[in-house]
């Protein structure tokens, strides 16, 4: 799956393109606001909308467990960070750098370039120029 690029979808095309794009299957795509969709509880989780229903129900956040897990996967980053500072972890860590977007007032990511209209530049140019 590629970079989502948020966007509102009208009642019009709303259900139709996000079930295309999922295969047929009803649902919103990641980072995709249809115009009918509302908030649903698991208690009352669909209603009936335009003929289609929908299945709106919010995440449920577990306190304590998500934040277990994503101090456990981001904690070993943030000491390399801290331990070689940012910008030689930039540059010799490939997945911290795969997260760069700017850099020394360049974009380093190729689809924020794409969809602002702006030059790309490879995040190791970018960290090079902005070191000189």
């Amino acid at each position: 799956m590629g970079l989502a690029i948020a966007r509102a979808l009208t009642r019009r095309c709303g259900f139709e393109l996000v079930s295309s794009e999922l295969g047929g299957v009803p649902g919103t795509a990641p980072a995709t606001v249809v115009e009918t969709a509302r908030p649903t509880a698991h208690s009352d989780p669909t209603y009936v909308e335009d003929g289609v229903i929908p299945y709106c129900v919010a995440n449920v956040a577990v306190p304590r467990t998500p934040t277990h897990a994503i101090t456990n996967v981001t904690l070993p980053f943030i000491a390399r960070l801290a331990g070689m500072g940012v910008a030689r972890s930039l540059a010799e860590v490939p997945v911290l750098r795969s997260g760069l977007n700017v850099a020394g007032g360049h974009v380093t990511h190729e689809r924020v370039a794409e969809a602002h209209d702006l030059p790309y530049v490879l995040p190791t140019e970018a960290l090079a120029l902005a070191t000189t």
